[in-house]
């Protein structure tokens, strides 16, 4: 992971799920808790936060949750939808970058 060497730096690492689903086809049976395992297995001091906002948009409760928690770095894994699925619908990679407060590091 590029962010590695931040995230074991850090005091302390939020993993936010936002909208997670639970089951197997999902994010698993616990949301962020296969993320949170890894991490600490590498010396990160991690925590796992799940957020359900079903109308809102993702890239806005994660800048929200940055702010309420002092971030001062937002580490985002990105991928993409087909460019009319983007156009329609917009995407967290979009919102975060139009309206960044703290520093995004994003990986493909």
């Amino acid at each position: 992971m590029d962010a590695l060497p931040f995230l074991k730096a850090a005091e302390k690492v939020i993993v936010l799920a936002v909208n997670p689903e639970t089951s197997p086809a999902g994010h698993g049976a616990e949301p962020g808790a296969d993320v949170a395992a890894w991490l600490s297995r590498h010396g990160v001091k991690v925590t796992v936060q799940r957020d359900v906002a079903p109308d809102a948009d993702v890239g806005s409760i994660t800048l929200s949750r940055a702010a309420d928690h002092g971030a001062d770095l937002i580490v985002m894994g990105i991928y993409g939808h087909s460019r009319v699925r983007e156009m329609v619908l917009g995407g967290a990679s979009r919102s975060l970058l139009g309206s960044m407060t703290v520093p995004v590091l994003m990986a493909h």
